[in-house]
């Protein structure tokens, strides 16, 4: 019995542990619009010991048919702990697939990628 409630423990503290690594994010609101309708794509850089030692990435007006119509950036901080969140609004005036590739945010000396997001751009 003592052995599986130090199991237990060794598990939740490291599950507890692993949730405090600096993360990176990329999700859009909807991956399917129609020919000139918008979204949004938030990009978040998540547990963070401060803001001071991150490298953003630039992002292009435009990527293979989409159009950054503008981008706005939110900090905020709970605990000591910050997270950077980039809202991209987003268009095209293409049909078909875009895919956005991966962003690349240096945090700490450390490079985080998200994966890459999916747009169907309908008719």
């Amino acid at each position: 019995m003592k052995k599986l409630f130090l199991h237990i423990f060794a598990a939740f503290f490291a599950s507890f542990a692993f949730a405090q690594q600096p993360a990176v994010t990329a999700i859009l609101d909807t991956n399917h619009i129609l020919i000139g309708e918008q979204t949004v794509l938030h990009v978040r850089a998540a547990n963070l010991k401060s803001t001071a030692n991150i490298v953003w990435p630039a992002w292009p007006d435009t990527l293979k048919g989409v159009e950054v119509v503008s981008s706005s950036r939110d900090t905020s901080e709970e605990n000591g702990i910050f997270a950077i969140e980039e809202h991209f609004v987003l268009t095209s005036f293409d049909s078909g697939v875009a895919i956005i590739p991966p962003f690349v945010v240096l945090v700490e000396d450390q490079k985080l990628e998200t994966e890459p997001a999916i747009l169907n751009v309908g008719t």
